[in-house]
Parts: structure tokens; C-alpha cells; sequence
């Protein structure tokens, strides 16, 4: 008598030559390894054809290494592709913002160190190197005597 088949078990080809009957774990392990690839076919009883295993990856999500039946691999949708594309937004506002309070601070600190720490309208320090009018009395800035 002939060998029962195990119905667990699908043929699969490669180049038109069968290399093995394979469970979907097997063929998931199979593909993962490299042992078989997404070109080889499989026989489906249910299609009653031959198909490629990234066909059946597509009949079987999660079955084709990649994680084929997450939604990045399948384009995602929309509503997942709007939260990725606001977070990407959000985040890059949060970066313009971020560069610019360091920018402003970086300035502000550069003017302070420029001026040496004192109000550059402020008169009348008496020291001849930071007051040009030390000493002396500024027609421009000081009122006339009576």
C-alpha cells in the first residue's frame, strides 16, 4: 500500500522540481533561514493551483520573514501614516523651537560678554577705559547749568 499523506503537510517547488512537504512552520522557518525563498511554490489544495510562498505570505500574514503582516510592510494605512507624519511634525516644530531658544541665548550671552557685563547707555562710571566721558561732563547727556 501507498504512503498516507499528512494533509499538514504542501508540496513545495522550486525551478518546477518539488524539494519537500513542508507545514506552514516549516515553510515560516524555511523562509526566515533562506532555506527556502519567496520565488518557490507551494501547492494550495484550496486554490488547487501552485502559488508562491509571498503569495501565501500574503494569505498568511506574519508567515514571510519581515513581519509581512504588520502594517508598515503593508503600507500601513491611513490613519497610521497621519500619526507618523504628525509626530515627525511635531517633532521637527519641537526642534526649530529648541535651536531657536539656543540660538537667542547664545546671542544674549555674546552681547553680555561683549559689553562687559554693564548697560552700554548707562553713563558716567568714571573709568576712563569703558567711559569715554569719565571725568568730564557730556553736553549730550547731562543738562546745562542754570
Amino acid at each position: 500500500m501507498g504512503e498516507v499523506e499528512d494533509p499538514a503537510r504542501h508540496p513545495v517547488a522550486r525551478a518546477g522540481k518539488v524539494i519537500g512537504h513542508h507545514t506552514l512552520e516549516a515553510v515560516k522557518l524555511g523562509l526566515a533561514t533562506s532555506r527556502l525563498l519567496p520565488g518557490d511554490h507551494i501547492w494550495a489544495a484550496g486554490e488547487g493551483r501552485w502559488i508562491t510562498l509571498a503569495e501565501l505570505g500574503r494569505l498568511h500574514p506574519g508567515l514571510l520573514p519581515g513581519a509581512a503582516g504588520t502594517p508598515a510592510a503593508r503600507g500601513g494605512g491611513f490613519w497610521p501614516g497621519v500619526g507618523g507624519f504628525l509626530g515627525k511634525a511635531v517633532g521637527g516644530v519641537a526642534t526649530l523651537f529648541t535651536y531657536l531658544i539656543v540660538i537667542s541665548v547664545g546671542l544674549f550671552i555674546g552681547m553680555l560678554a561683549q559689553s562687559g557685563g554693564r548697560n552700554p547707555n548707562r553713563q558716567g562710571d568714571n573709568d576712563p577705559l569703558r567711559d569715554p566721558h569719565a571725568g568730564r561732563r557730556d553736553p549730550d547727556f547731562d543738562e546745562r547749568d542754570a
